[in-house]
C-alpha cells in the first residue's frame, strides 16, 4: 500500500510540475501584458513573466527535494542527517517565492496600483505572501520533526525492530 501511495504522490507532483508550467507559459505573460496597458507601467511586462518563471522553478526544486525524500521511505533512510539536508532545500526553495510575493507586493503598490487604482492587485500579492510563508514555516516545523525523529532512530538499540511504516 505504502508503494502505491508514493506512486501516486509521484504522479501527482509531476501534474503540478506540468499544469503550473502551463500557466506559467500562457497565463501570466498575458496579465502582465494586460496590467501593462492599464496602469502604463511598461516594467509590468518583465515583472510578471519573471516572477512566474522563478516562483515556477522553485517549485521544481521543491518537487525534486520532495521525489528524493520519497525514495527514502521505502527502504527505510528517511531518518538520517542527510535527509535533514533535503528538507533545508525545500525551505530554500520555499523561501524564494515568499520573497518574490513580497517584492511583487511592494511593486504593484508603488508601480502598478497608483496609476490604475486596482487594490486587488496588492491583496492578491499579499494573499500570495501569506500562503507561501505560511508553506515555509510549515517545512521549518517538520524539519525540526525529522530531527527528533532522526535522533530517536540514531539512540534505538540495535536490537529494537524496525518501526513499521
Amino acid at each position: 500500500m505504502l508503494r502505491v501511495c508514493i506512486l501516486l504522490l509521484r504522479i501527482c507532483l509531476v501534474a503540478v510540475v506540468l499544469v503550473v508550467g502551463l500557466l506559467q507559459v500562457t497565463i501570466v505573460p498575458v496579465l502582465g501584458l494586460e496590467i501593462s496597458r492599464e496602469s502604463g507601467a511598461f516594467s509590468a511586462r518583465f515583472v510578471y513573466p519573471a516572477f512566474g518563471i522563478l516562483c515556477w522553478l522553485s517549485l521544481v526544486v521543491a518537487v525534486v527535494c520532495v521525489w528524493v525524500l520519497l525514495g527514502r521511505v521505502w527502504p527505510g533512510t528517511v531518518f538520517s542527517a542527510s535527509s535533514v539536508r533535503w528538507v533545508e532545500r525545500i525551505i530554500v526553495a520555499a523561501s524564494v517565492p515568499t520573497a518574490a510575493c513580497f517584492l511583487l507586493a511592494v511593486y504593484v503598490y508603488l508601480v502598478v496600483e497608483p496609476p490604475s487604482d486596482a487594490p486587488g492587485l496588492v491583496a492578491m500579492a499579499l494573499g500570495g505572501l501569506g500562503v507561501t510563508g505560511a508553506l515555509t514555516l510549515g517545512a521549518v516545523v517538520l524539519r525540526a520533526v525529522l530531527r527528533d525523529a532522526t535522533a530517536l532512530v540514531a539512540r534505538r538499540p540495535v536490537s529494537d525492530p524496525p518501526v513499521p511504516a
